[in-house]
């Protein structure tokens, strides 16, 4: 069996974990992004997979279950791990760095500026874009908003903030480039400089951007 990647430094595809994430490997191409402490158990258990079968059969030792990461995984394990394995995956897709994009837009009004004698007001209202970006990791990335011919229109370097109880790190950014009801004329993508992945490309409408 092939190990997967001990850690998210590095694009290793869709199935990338987030920091501190490893693939479960318990059986081939399973992906199952999991505590390194967790592979390690499953590793362990299929090492031992002969001695906790009853001899001769398919069958396990008492206090032992078929721990089933796919149907036909029938290697036998202790009924805690076999709850581990179906809380494991129902967790599979928060735990990868899939940097799920989220464009939404948010209308700002005209700031103000006062002093004794007199006030001023900015001309920056109108509606702008905001990025939400969840399944990062923590740390450095790069937002870039490229025209349909793949330049570059204006870019951002960030820090990515944890995500509470959630796995890695997400993002919220509010970019004042002016939202457009017009067509689809750039898109924004997100770069983990932890895994050195891009995110795929999210649609925008900014002809009436001055950028």
């Amino acid at each position: 069996m092939v190990a997967g990647p001990a850690s998210a430094t590095g694009d290793y595809g869709p199935d990338t974990c987030l920091q501190g994430w490893v693939w479960r490997d318990a059986v081939p191409n399973d992906h199952v992004c999991v505590i390194p402490s967790v592979r390690s158990l499953h590793a362990d258990y299929n090492r031992r997979a002969t001695a906790l079968h009853l001899p001769g059969s398919d069958q396990c030792r008492p206090h032992y279950t078929w721990r089933l990461v796919q149907p036909a995984d029938h290697v036998c394990v202790d009924s805690r791990t076999r709850r581990q394995v179906l809380a494991d995956n129902s967790q599979a897709s928060a735990r990868r760095n899939s940097l799920r994009i989220t464009v939404s837009s948010e209308r700002f009004g005209p700031s103000e500026t006062c002093t004794p004698e007199y006030c001023t007001q900015t001309s920056d209202s109108g509606t702008y874009y905001v990025l939400t970006v969840r399944n990062i990791n923590i740390g450095p990335a790069i937002v870039r908003l490229y025209r349909k011919n793949g330049t570059i229109k204006q870019s951002w370097s960030v820090s990515v903030p944890g995500a509470g109880r959630n796995p890695g790190g997400q993002l919220t950014l509010k970019t004042k480039v002016p939202y457009c009801p017009y067509a689809m004329d750039s898109y924004f993508r997100v770069y983990d400089s932890v895994s050195t992945r891009w995110s795929a490309p999210r649609s925008a409408s900014t002809g009436c951007s001055f950028l």
